[in-house]
This record gives C-alpha cells, structure tokens and sequence, in this order.
C-alpha cells in the first residue's frame, strides 16, 4: 500500500512530466511558426527574383575586350533590378544566331564583322558609314544597333621592340621587305577567327604579301599569341589592338600603312523586341557605350590581362567610377 508521502512524489513526478511535454509542445509550436515565416519570406523573395525581367547577354570567349562588354553589361543591368543569364560563345557566328532566334537578347558586335560575316558584303572603311549601312540592314532583321563606343579597336600585327628597333621596322610595309630576304624564315600566330576571316588572314596576305608559308601560321589562343612573341617562339602575331599584353610585353604595333584592315567599333545589339517590352535598355546601354574611350577601355584591358585582377571586379569597379552604377553598401 502507498503512503502519502509516495503518492505526492508520484504526483510530483508526474507534474515536472507534464510541464516537459508542455514545454516541447510549445517550443516545438514556436518554431513551427518561425520556420512557417521563414518559408514565406524565402517564397516572396524568390517570388520578387521571378518577376524581374530575364535578360541573356552573350559574349564572345577569345579576346578580353569582349568578355569585358558582357560583364559591363551585365553588372549595369543588374544594378537595375534586371536578372541576367551570362552566355559565353566560341567565335561570331553561334553568337549571331543565337541572336537572330532569341537564345540570347543583346551582345557587342563590331559593324565591319557584321557587314562581312553576316550581311556578306565587302568592309566599309569609315566607321560611321558601315556602323549605319549595318544598321539600316539590321534593322529589317528585327536587330537594333544602339549608340557605338568611342574608339575603334582593329586587327593588330605585332613584333617585339628587340626586332623593330634593330630591323627599322615601323610598318607591316617595313615587315614584308624584310620577310622576302633569303635570309629570313619568318613563323606568325594569331587565333583561329583571323586565319579563317577573309577580313584577317587572306586581306593581310593579299595587301602585303609578307613571306609567311601556310605552315609557319600557328593558330593559338589569343593570350598565347603575345606571349610567344614574347618568348621569341613566333616572330609575328596577329591580335586586337586593345589587348593588356601589348603594353605589359612592350610590343611594338605596326602601322598599317597600306590600309588592310577595316575599322572595328563595338555596338551594343539589341533584339527589337526585347527593346520594345523594355525601353529603359536603351538609354542603360547608350550611357555605357557613351562612357567608353580609348583611354579608359585599354586601362581595363590592362588591369585584366596584364595585373591579372578578375574581371568581374574589373567591370564593376569601372561602373561605379563612372557614376553608372551604385556601390552596395
């Protein structure tokens, strides 16, 4: 038989039991409800994510300068509430139809490269005409080609200063009498889109007519092209003229003396359409496009190819100097 004694302490006991499951019961409730509050607030968050426009910017992967106008445009669309998809292609002409059939909604392109890949028609050598004979074109396509920037950034024959300084050489002029002596064997690289262009390659060949034979052209990646002039490995390369690793190998641009090579300006293109569901795009991308000089622009290609900092960083940096963007706080 219990006492009393044995019954309160059963009662106690019982008490402290109910008190614990009570305690759970309502600890349990509570984060029921924080993790309800959470969800709901993780579910507006992306529901605000979902609402913003989409836009995809392509960019082509063999030069700096075009992957730096993808994460300029990138970085300023974002700034204003746009989500942005990032697409990298290999060379102009994927890029293009991606364009043409919406893959993508806008990238750079250059008005020569589009008068003679795309349109299929002989180069223009005044900027301002081919950007608006390219233009007018376009147009008809449903592509809108918005403000040009600020300077034009052409195909470049480089030699080291060593050679340049001890041959005289000054122009691709200078360049081809020096290839024809007996005594030279001169071997040349550039990336694989200038040897298949007939606005690179064939148009060199056919202007200057330098001693180069097929097999001492080495197709590389762009990067590689300085260095090896560099290094000594090739004597002539090929690149864009606002490449960071001129400056940083000090590499000696030759003139184009007898005009080989047309004048490329990079445009922001844009889908009509795309335009037309958001007309803020254009004075964004105008802004950007007005903002780009040749001094400013081979300052980033710089800080990219030759101090090696990240181009994101690059890009975004560049926007917020220029009043473009705001800096997070």
């Amino acid at each position: 038989m219990m006492s009393i004694h044995d019954i309160s302490c059963t009662h106690a006991k019982k008490s402290r039991l109910l008190l614990v499951l009570l305690c759970m019961l309502l600890i349990g409730t509570l984060a029921g409800c924080t993790n309800r509050q959470s969800n709901i607030q993780a579910s507006k968050e992306q529901l605000e994510i979902d609402q913003q426009p989409l836009i995809t910017i392509g960019s082509k992967s063999f030069t700096t300068e075009q992957i730096l106008y993808g994460k300029l445009t990138a970085f300023l669309l974002r700034n204003q509430g746009f989500q942005v998809k990032e697409m990298v292609f290999k060379d102009s002409q994927p890029i293009r139809k991606a364009l043409e059939s919406g893959v993508i909604n806008l990238y750079w392109e250059y008005a020569n490269t589009a008068r003679i890949f795309y349109q299929q028609q002989p180069p223009i050598m005044d900027a301002g005409e081919a950007y608006r004979t390219v233009a007018t074109e376009d147009e008809k396509k449903g592509l809108i080609w918005l403000n040009p920037s600020q300077f034009l950034s052409p195909w470049v024959v480089l030699i080291s200063k060593e050679l340049a300084e001890k041959r005289n050489i000054n122009t691709i002029s200078q360049l081809a009498t020096y290839s024809r002596q007996p005594s030279v064997k001169l071997k040349a690289a550039a990336y694989a889109e200038f040897i298949q262009r007939d606005d690179g390659k064939a148009k060199l060949d056919e202007v200057y007519g330098l001693a180069i034979q097929p097999e001492d052209w080495f197709q590389s990646e762009n990067a590689l092209v300085f260095q090896a002039v560099k290094d000594a490995r090739v004597q002539v390369g090929v690149g864009i003229a606002f490449d960071g690793r001129i400056r940083e190998y000090h590499l000696t641009v030759l003139e184009d003396d007898q005009h080989a090579f047309p004048p490329y300006q990079a445009v922001p293109v844009i889908r009509a359409k795309t335009l037309a569901d958001y007309p803020s795009l254009k004075g964004l991308l105008n802004k950007l496009s007005d903002s780009l000089t040749k001094e400013k622009f081979a300052e980033l290609t710089y800080q990219v190819d030759a101090l090696h900092r990240d181009v994101a960083q690059v890009a975004n940096a560049y926007l917020i100097d220029e009043g473009l963007i705001q800096q997070n706080e």
